[in-house]
């Protein structure tokens, strides 16, 4: 491996993650969600609505503060009484050992997905990128999440990252030639995710997107598609199935009329849809990635609905899967991944043909 490259997973895979999680959590306190610094707060909140659901994160979360609590050395790693007292007036019980679990797992994922990112743009035959796309882009990502930060979970970044190791290995999958470990290695890989979290659906808009774009609308693909669809809906209906013990509850109060109302939170998250929205369609400028991106936004369309009933569109986080999605795919290589003529090849037999 070159100078260059190790330094660049150093400083922008591990150092640079960790610093920014460390800004968001000791030199900014969020009030947007109270009363879930300590663990009873923590299970009242994640415990109940559409949170019992995102199970790994939370048990994560809870095992490991169960871990540290159990070392004493670490009962005097503070950061002074002025970072305390921040905590006890947002949760009257806050523990500032449960708060540093949230930047200790929020952290270490952080620097998984960049470095994740690191290690599927350095595949040349996949992107077209140089060191200083590599970079930025990975930096801007990673800001971006840690600014959202404001609502501080214990599955966001775990799920951010398992989207993009997934989609890697899916990329592995498509230039193997229908290699069955990493099929099985994928649809693995989305069960997982899901019990994360629901977004992990927008890693099948991801493989939908890429099928559609190269082969149009084809069932070779669309069954290729039929486990990884079955791996998430296992996942997502058991979880709900096995928590419900009985039914299964598949939404929550709605939350439209507040998205829609004249509040000025939801007409700014209405700008803030409209941004992203805009962002995405000018993050490609190939022509073939620029289709690529309009696919996987269209597929990722019920997801974006959904974040109308059960979200608040001024959380800049539920965005955040869209728009790693799209880093993923505005300079991919799709010649890379097509087995039988490249892109522009197709297009020219289409034209022939017709």
């Amino acid at each position: 491996m070159k100078l260059s490259s190790i330094t660049r997973y150093l400083f922008i895979g591990i150092l640079f993650p960790l610093l920014i999680q460390y800004v968001m959590y000791y030199r900014f306190t969020s009030n947007y969600q109270p009363n879930i610094f300590s663990e009873s707060g923590f299970r009242t909140f994640y415990e109940n609505s559409v949170f019992k659901y995102r199970v790994l994160g939370r048990e994560l979360h809870l095992w490991l503060y169960h871990k540290l609590k159990e070392k004493k050395s670490l009962q005097n790693m503070k950061e002074g009484k002025i970072y305390e007292k921040r905590l006890f007036a947002l949760d009257p019980n806050a523990d500032p050992l449960f708060y540093m679990v949230y930047y200790i797992i929020n952290g270490v994922f952080s620097v998984l997905l960049a470095l994740g990112l690191l290690y599927l743009f350095d595949h040349t035959s996949w992107f077209n990128m140089n060191e200083t796309d590599k970079i930025f882009t990975t930096v801007i990502l990673t800001l971006i999440i840690a600014i959202t930060q404001f609502v501080p979970t214990p599955y966001d970044i775990p799920a951010y990252f398992f989207e993009v190791i997934t989609f890697t290995v899916f990329l592995k999958y498509l230039r193997s030639n229908n290699n069955l470990l990493l099929v099985i290695a994928t649809c693995a890989l989305i069960f997982i995710a899901t019990l994360i979290r629901e977004s992990a659906v927008l890693i099948l808009s991801l493989m939908a997107a890429i099928y559609f774009t190269i082969n149009g609308l084809d069932w070779s693909w669309i069954k290729k598609m039929i486990l990884p669809v079955i791996s998430f809906f296992v996942a997502y209906v058991g979880l709900r199935m096995y928590v419900n013990s009985t039914t299964v509850q598949i939404s929550e109060n709605s939350k439209l009329s507040q998205n829609l109302s004249l509040r000025p939170s939801a007409m700014l998250g209405i700008f803030i849809a409209i941004i992203i929205f805009y962002l995405l369609f000018k993050a490609a400028t190939k022509a073939e990635n620029k289709k690529l991106v309009r696919n996987f936004i269209l597929f990722t369309l019920p997801y974006v609905v959904m974040i109308f009933f059960i979200g608040l569109l001024i959380e800049f986080r539920l965005w955040v899967p869209l728009m790693l999605g799209t880093a993923m795919l505005y300079k991919l290589n799709l010649n890379a991944f097509d087995s039988s003529h490249s892109i522009d090849e197709k297009r020219s037999v289409l034209s022939a043909n017709t």
